[in-house]
């Protein structure tokens, strides 16, 4: 006789309790034997209880930092955005997009592969360099009508700049239940998509479109020679020792067991104040500030009262929890998302102005009166900013400029018809958000 057995176990209050005991008398008995024991018996329970730790989110981390060192900015943002966005149900639609942004040979395509193996298979959809034509008739209501990218993750690799600017692209990142309308042999065609996936991309392209950062906000890697030498250590540890590091499938099973809520902020108005409202793209990133909070809520739901409607409430650690990690991808006070190459740029000036202030005797640029504060001129800046064509270099002066990183002088030359134009660095506070308990006493107050 064979006898089949199932992981799915549905106990009634009778046999929890017998359960229940059970484990208490094991538990006095053989310690070990019940985990082993307990864990073949009542996997999806385990499962659950994992799921309800209070640390859920940094232990889901921990489990990815098997695979990946370091980049805990990095890794704790693409979980929170993938897995949180994919289950809220009551977040903008570009809340749950993110581009990791990295020169190529960094890694970026290995880390977000880490993180996104952890989460159920099924829900994520992974394209290398696909091209703007089969995105167009990917997975459409058109092609397949049972499909719905709700609850979906779209990771796309290295993508290439005409698929960013392809009118399926812009709709899908941008919408639910978007609707695109393509040209096809001289004929409009629409082309539907039911439902909006959270959608993570890569690039090493560091000419990035404003529109796209605002659909977008980059996570940028740690590209200094440290954080390789912590990769080449893990590297060569793994492969001295035979090591095919796996997931704990337990912990797998947990994120299974994960549903999609709509969330709500008790706390919301308290944290009106917390951003700069100086750049109008503050519209868009306080609301994704707000959903990154209800990811947290939605991943520890096992772990969060809901309300009548059956919504979940946040709770502080939520805040804690969103707010890192919206602070990993702000690099300014002005929340205004930078490439990686153009916050090199920002950095690069500004280590040659505090040098220069060094040597001046000032500690800030406001003792500079008398005299211009240090300013460098692009003959001055190229020799150290060599990643870039001089062309593209001024053009990217010029937007920093614009956003308000930069200023920049036209000074004049004695016995010349041409002016030399100078930028100088405008130092600024590093992002940074307070602690709920700083917030919550500052109100109480």
């Amino acid at each position: 006789m064979v006898i089949e057995h199932s992981d799915k176990v549905s106990l009634n209050s009778k046999e929890k309790q017998q359960a229940k005991e059970f484990r208490i008398k094991k538990r006095a008995e053989q310690p070990n034997a019940l985990t082993k024991t307990m864990d073949n018996i009542f996997p999806k329970d385990k499962a659950i209880k994992i799921a309800t730790e209070e640390d859920y989110f940094n232990n889901l981390i921990d489990e990815v930092n098997k695979k990946v060192v370091g980049e805990s900015n990095a890794i704790s943002t693409i979980l929170l955005v993938s897995l949180g966005g994919s289950l809220t149900e009551n977040a903008e639609p570009t809340s749950y997009n993110l581009m990791v942004n990295a020169t190529s040979g960094t890694g970026k395509d290995f880390i977000v592969k880490g993180v996104l193996d952890l989460l159920p298979h099924h829900k994520i959809i992974m394209r290398q360099r696909i091209s703007p034509t089969v995105l167009t008739y990917f997975k459409t209501e058109q092609t397949e009508p049972e499909w719905n990218w709700n609850g979906k993750v779209f990771y796309l690799e290295d993508i290439a700049n005409e698929v960013l600017n392809s009118p399926v692209f812009i709709v899908m990142s941008s919408n639910v239940n978007p609707t695109a309308t393509i040209t096809v042999n001289n004929f409009a065609k629409e082309i539907s998509i039911k439902g909006k996936p959270c959608m993570v991309i890569t690039t090493s392209s560091p000419n990035i479109r404003p529109d796209l950062l605002r659909r977008f906000p980059i996570i940028n890697l740690d590209e200094g020679i440290e954080q390789s030498i912590e990769i080449m250590k893990q590297q060569s540890e793994m492969s001295k020792e035979g090591i095919n590091t796996e997931y704990d499938e337990t912990i797998k099973l947990s994120l299974e067991h994960l549903k999609r809520y709509k969330v709500k902020i008790p706390y919301a108005h308290k944290l009106i104040a917390l951003l700069s409202a100086q750049h109008p793209i503050i519209r868009t990133n306080y609301q994704r500030f707000l959903d990154y909070i209800k990811f947290s809520a939605v991943i520890h739901q096992h772990n969060r009262q809901k309300d009548k409607d059956n919504i979940l409430i946040a709770e502080p650690q939520d805040y804690d929890i969103g707010s890192q990690c919206f602070a990993h991808t702000m690099s300014n006070v002005l929340t205004i998302p930078l490439s990686s190459q153009q916050q090199k740029i920002i950095d690069i000036i500004n280590k040659l102005t505090k040098k220069q202030m060094k040597k001046d005797g000032k500690a800030t640029l406001t003792e500079y009166k008398a005299t211009q504060p240090p300013e460098f001129s692009l003959t001055e800046l190229e020799p150290h900013i060599n990643f870039m064509s001089d062309r593209y270099l001024r053009i990217q002066l010029k937007k920093l400029t614009d956003f308000g990183f930069l200023e920049m002088r036209n000074q004049e030359n004695e016995g010349f018809t041409k002016n030399t134009m100078k930028w100088r660095g405008i130092i600024m506070e590093k992002f940074n958000l307070p602690s709920y308990d700083i917030i919550d006493n500052k109100n109480s107050s």
